[in-house]
């Protein structure tokens, strides 16, 4: 409820001041020299991760400047510990005092949100040049527009921001994400507990997500099984909330597993993932962490597409059956419907089974 009012608010209030920032924009002078960089991700783990090599490039390119983000709690760890950024600020309650007093305080503002109307509004306010997507009302304020391309991945997406200001950039791979020293001591201790070839499985969405990107539990049990016979351990990961489904899953099993969800911070399950030998998931947050951290990673998806989405790099794969009717989610207008399908409901998922899972494992 909370996460949909904020985009009820955003769509209705964020529609008319951005067409007052859009006349105000004309008043003031655009950036000159790049000294200060800011770029704003308020929403979703998987989205933070495929921003970084965007992040990677500003300072690969402006060597000298500093550059800021501006994120949510939810989403803050993400660059917790990432040598690019020069300081984290949050966009929380607390903190927009201080916002208001930072006016046109830095010369680059990179809006690396698809849809939100608050993102562009804080472009605006901070930003002396503002860099956004383009053909959505809010696009107005932005002084680059850049297409939301749905041929191509997220990454290349916001690469061409910085592309939009004629420099050059491209890579092949996501970008590792650093936890603290004592973050990777802790892991390394668990590690003790894990056989020699050990599969994480990742089976829930974060609260933001649609429901209807869920694989069936049964599923998940057999594929855990069948897996188990090939000799290797099965980890369950998630949040807290979604341990109670886990061991539902974990019941139905005929062989052992682990279920983590909720034991382990973020930056912990970062580290954890990094040395598993595999990563099967539906299409959400820790699958792109899986791709970032090196691991062979297997992507499920119905309602959203692998074109802007799979796990990035050339050893990882996504499954998607590609019904007619998908996908449904439009990303660059926040539309994540339940199921529209009359019949068959969720039939996108269904289709995937456990012996396509199997192949490319």
């Amino acid at each position: 409820m909370k996460i949909n009012f904020y985009k009820f608010l955003d769509k209705s209030i964020g529609f008319f001041l951005v067409y007052l920032m859009f006349i105000l924009n004309f008043l003031f002078p655009k950036h000159k020299k790049v000294k200060k960089i800011l770029v704003i991700k308020l929403w979703a783990l998987g989205d933070s991760v495929v921003l970084i090599p965007l992040i990677h490039a500003l300072k690969g390119n402006y060597p000298n400047s500093k550059i800021d983000i501006l994120v949510r709690k939810r989403n803050k760890d993400i660059f917790k510990y990432n040598e690019d950024i020069n300081k984290i600020h949050l966009y929380e309650l607390k903190h927009y005092f201080k916002l208001f007093f930072s006016f046109k305080k830095y010369d680059l503002v990179f809006d690396a949100e698809p849809y939100l109307n608050i993102s562009a509004l804080l472009s605006f306010w901070l930003g002396k040049t503002t860099i956004g997507f383009n053909n959505q009302h809010r696009s107005i304020i932005y002084d680059h527009k850049i297409p939301h391309k749905k041929d191509a991945h997220m990454v290349q997406n916001y690469l061409n921001m910085i592309r939009a200001l004629d420099i050059t950039t491209e890579y092949e791979e996501l970008i590792q994400i650093n936890s603290s020293e004592q973050d990777k001591k802790s892991i390394k201790e668990f590690l003790k507990l894990l056989g020699k070839k050990t599969v994480g499985f990742c089976v829930g969405t974060a609260e933001s997500a649609s429901k209807t990107r869920l694989w069936n539990y049964n599923n998940w049990a057999v594929l855990g099984d069948e897996l188990t016979k090939k000799g290797y351990q099965v980890v369950f990961i998630g949040s807290n909330n979604e341990k109670k489904q886990i061991d539902k899953i974990i019941e139905i099993m005929q062989s052992d597993a682990m279920n983590l969800a909720g034991t382990l911070s973020l930056l912990q399950t970062s580290e954890l993932i990094k040395h598993l030998n595999l990563f099967i998931s539906i299409d959400t947050g820790p699958m792109h962490i899986a791709a970032a951290q090196g691991v062979k990673t297997i992507g499920l998806f119905g309602p959203n597409t692998p074109t802007l989405w799979a796990p990035y790099g050339k050893n990882n794969i996504s499954i998607y059956k590609n019904l007619p009717c998908s996908p449904c989610i439009i990303n660059d207008k926040g539309h994540m419907p339940d199921c529209l399908r009359k019949t068959d409901k969720y039939a996108c998922m269904k289709q995937i089974s456990v012996e396509d899972v199997l192949r490319y494992v």
